[in-house]
């Protein structure tokens, strides 16, 4: 029979079908381990199971398809036998169940627990299942402070519990001493991983990092600060330069990136001495680091953009001699083609009718007068670069905008030189591009509609100007229907932009469903966790200290943060909630250890201190009505060497338990 857990993990819901159990001691159907991995943890098991009689299954799947995990992990149990224990993880779910028969001791359910979870916390799948040997061997080669279910004496502890050391014990460390060291490589690779990809993250996306191991977030915390530190002492030398080269006006946007993320990385300073003298939570402290790396981040994301800002002003005044000759060589081959296209555009007037060419009346003036203030720029921008070093910034102002008035010319040249072609596509195909425009309009407002709805972050001035510039093209096809050219023009300026516009609010809209559903699964893992630890500290009154529920009160404030964030911030409220579970689970864990330590100031010794244990509680915190009903023992009477009815606190008969990670 199955132990079961206190009365807080108990499970009322329908089951669906039952998992499968497996001939294999390790099933990977989540595809979660390397073949290695699966291989070493595959001979781990092998030789425990040989050398003790006992048998362990670790098995990942993608889900429980609507089970707990402790539900899960329990069917399992049933088929494969009393002397079964199994670790199942479902990937997708974040949770995972053990349970074991009674032939296991049920006072190795809490180390057991803690070795598999301590490795899932950082999603080291391998070194869960790994962990979870190793802590089985330990406890084995430790004997039990009570006989298993399997015993043939109902005595106090020691006796065949212990056999199977004396006849392999020194093979069995062997074992335990090789997946150690296995474990070991493994939680380094790992680690160094994680380090990496958390180094690839930009600024905007640090939360994504909440869930890493605390020492990869101190790692990347320390190398921001040091990074960031670095980038505004180097940044204040370059900025003394441009303000020499360039002015002040021209490098005002540097100097305010440059006090912005020097008040950010005094902030983090802040942060970090606050982190040194101890004065936080675990949630806490995992909080303020990714806060230290995110702003960091963006500080030297900024100073970078600045410095490739003025990287590339230098550059052109370096080269401003010969970017004004090539200037000049352009005006003079433009001259040249504004006399070709003013030909052209005569041979068009006489070829179609006068209002069919409205668009390209003016586009010969407007050449002319681009082509003129190009040459009066460039006329500037030599005289520039005669100044002293330190006076010649104007020459960048002049180079630039003298290629601004020879793109406008070249614009306005080939709209002529391209009209009869452009003429005949617009006659065949305006009609489907008016139509196209038309039905991205309509997206445009449904998507509008979604993002109000689920508060999707967006430049909605940009998407107004988009939709303005479309909608007036429109217009003026049903104003102009003797102007296919300028028509075609306007639409298909429009549409470009329009397209841009929807792809950018498409993705938005999907990132932002992304994150709801994300956001409603962590508050459902946040609400379970916070739920059974509550449940937990108040089925046993005062033998919960202060710790557990101060943290508790902790998971239900960051839980509360979330749910206000979710509207403005889907990626905080996710951040937020997972902060939530991660507190609810260090109170359930501190609870824990109060429940233990109580047990352990009752526990007389022996086989029957478990019993013992469970008796006194069960009157203490079942009302002292008597017998084994009302406390943790989980019912059933003390024969066969175990309890029938197990019990987490009982003297054997197997366990079961589970959660989130």
């Amino acid at each position: 029979m199955i132990g079961t857990l206190p009365a807080a993990e108990a499970r009322t819901t329908v089951l669906a079908e039952a998992p499968q159990a497996s001939t294999s001691s390790v099933v990977d159907s989540a595809e979660v381990l390397s073949a290695q991995e699966e291989q070493e943890l595959d001979q781990a098991i092998g030789t425990f199971n040989a050398r003790t009689g006992l048998n362990i299954s670790v098995m990942y799947v993608k889900t429980f398809d609507g089970y707990s995990g402790t539900q899960w992990a329990e069917q399992i149990v049933k088929q494969k036998g009393n002397n079964a224990a199994v670790l199942a993880v479902a990937v997708q779910d974040e949770s995972f169940g053990i349970a074991a028969g009674q032939s296991w001791q049920s006072s190795w359910f809490p180390s057991l627990e803690q070795a598999a979870k301590s490795e899932l916390s950082s999603r080291n799948f391998g070194g869960a299942g790994m962990a979870f040997v190793q802590q089985a061997q330990q406890l084995a080669e430790g004997g039990a402070s009570s006989n298993s279910g399997a015993s043939n004496s109902g005595g106090s502890g020691g006796g065949s519990g212990l056999l199977w050391l004396g006849l392999g014990g020194a093979a069995v460390v062997g074992v335990g001493g090789a997946a150690k060291v296995m474990s070991s490589k493994k939680k380094k690779i790992d680690t160094q991983a994680a380090l990496q990809r958390g180094r690839e993250l930009p600024g905007n996306q640090a939360d994504e990092l909440r869930n890493q191991p605390i020492d990869v977030l101190q790692t990347l915390a320390d190398e921001e600060l040091v990074s960031t530190d670095e980038s505004i002492r180097k940044g204040k030398e370059e900025l003394d330069i441009a303000v020499a080269e360039f002015g002040a006006e021209r490098t005002r946007s540097f100097r305010r990136a440059m006090n912005t993320s020097t008040t950010t990385l005094q902030r983090a300073f802040r942060w970090k001495q606050q982190l040194s003298q101890g004065e936080v939570s675990p949630a806490e402290r995992r909080t303020l680091l990714v806060q230290i790396i995110g702003e960091c981040r963006k500080a030297d994301e900024a100073l970078d953009k600045q410095a490739a800002d003025f990287a590339a002003l230098r550059n052109l005044l370096i080269n401003a001699d010969a970017r004004l000759r090539d200037l000049t060589k352009r005006s003079v081959e433009l001259q040249a083609r504004k006399q070709e296209a003013a030909r052209v555009l005569e041979q068009l007037k006489n070829k179609y009718d006068s209002a069919v060419l409205a668009s390209l009346e003016d586009n010969i003036p407007l050449a002319t007068s681009a082509l003129e203030q190009a040459d009066t720029l460039i006329d500037e921008g030599r005289k520039a670069i005669t100044q002293a070093a330190g006076q010649q910034g104007g020459a960048v102002d002049a180079i630039r905008a003298a290629e601004d008035a020879l793109n406008q010319s070249e614009k306005q040249l080939q709209a002529i030189e391209h009209a009869d072609t452009n003429l005949q596509v617009a006659r065949q195909q305006l009609p489907a591009l008016v139509q196209e425009v038309e039905e991205e309009l309509q997206e445009a407002a449904a998507l509008r509609q979604q993002a109000q709805e689920q508060a999707t972050p967006v430049k909605w001035d940009d998407f107004q100007q988009a939709i303005d510039q479309a909608e007036a093209a429109l217009s003026h096809h049903k104003a102009h229907p003797q102007d296919p050219l300028g028509t075609w023009t306007m639409l298909s300026e429009a549409d470009a932009v329009l397209d841009e516009q929807l792809d950018a609010l498409r993705l938005s809209n999907t990132d932002q469903s992304r994150l709801l559903q994300l956001a409603q699964q962590q508050f459902a893992a946040a609400d379970a966790a916070i739920q059974g630890a509550a449940g937990f500290i108040q089925a046993r009154g005062r033998v919960v200290g202060p710790e557990a529920r101060a943290r508790l009160a902790e998971a239900e404030r960051s839980r509360a943060q979330a749910q206000q964030a979710l509207r403005d911030n889907a990626r905080a409220a996710v951040g937020l909630a997972r902060q939530a579970r991660v507190q609810a689970d260090e109170a359930q864990q501190l609870a824990n250890e109060d429940m233990r330590r109580y047990q352990n100031r009752n526990n007389r010794g022996g086989g029957g201190g478990d019993f013992i244990t469970g008796m006194v509680l069960g009157q203490l915190l079942g009302g002292g009505h008597g017998g084994f009903g009302g406390g943790f023992g989980g019912g059933g009477g003390f024969g066969g060497g175990g309890f029938s009815g197990g019990g987490s606190f009982g003297g054997g008969g197997g366990f079961s338990g589970g959660g989130n990670f």
